[in-house]
């Protein structure tokens, strides 16, 4: 009976992980960076993760001072492109919210500072979203900062 118990909890152990790395590298796939004239490099903090109507997940982050930053979110077609995207500061301070900006799933910005913010990656709970889950990617792109002027 013991090893019929510790049986069924590998079995579930596995499974459980299978599900999880089916959205391992979705972000390198499905997010897909639009032409640039610059040179931006994939920083190492990009991820994918599986999500649920209503459920988020929370990236921490450090922005370096003097870099320019793209951040694309993809998701699966069953959110219809709608995932709230927040970045907030150490003090839980809200920097940016993609809510105020129609959704949108792609923002490019200059750091003028050095500063350890967390990317907050939502799945709104609506009615029209069925209660299935899919995988949900955040591609952080980055390049030092272009001096203009004199």
């Amino acid at each position: 009976m013991k090893y019929v118990f510790f049986s069924v909890l590998l079995i579930l152990f596995i499974s459980n992980g299978v599900t999880a790395q089916d959205c391992f590298e979705f972000y390198q796939t499905e997010c897909v960076s639009p032409p640039s004239k610059f040179t931006y490099t994939i920083n190492p903090a990009s991820c994918s993760f599986k999500l649920k109507p209503g459920n988020q997940e929370l990236i921490s982050f450090v922005f370096d001072d003097e870099k320019d930053y793209r951040i694309l979110i993809c998701a699966a077609p069953v959110f219809n492109n709608v995932i709230q995207f927040d970045i907030f500061n150490e003090h839980n301070n809200m920097l940016y919210s993609n809510k105020d900006n129609d959704f949108s799933l792609q923002v490019e910005f200059s750091s003028m500072k050095s500063q350890a913010v967390s990317f907050v990656v939502t799945v709104p709970d609506m009615e029209y979203f069925s209660d299935s889950s899919g995988c949900v990617g955040i591609l952080i792109e980055e390049m030092n900062s272009i001096k203009i002027g004199f």
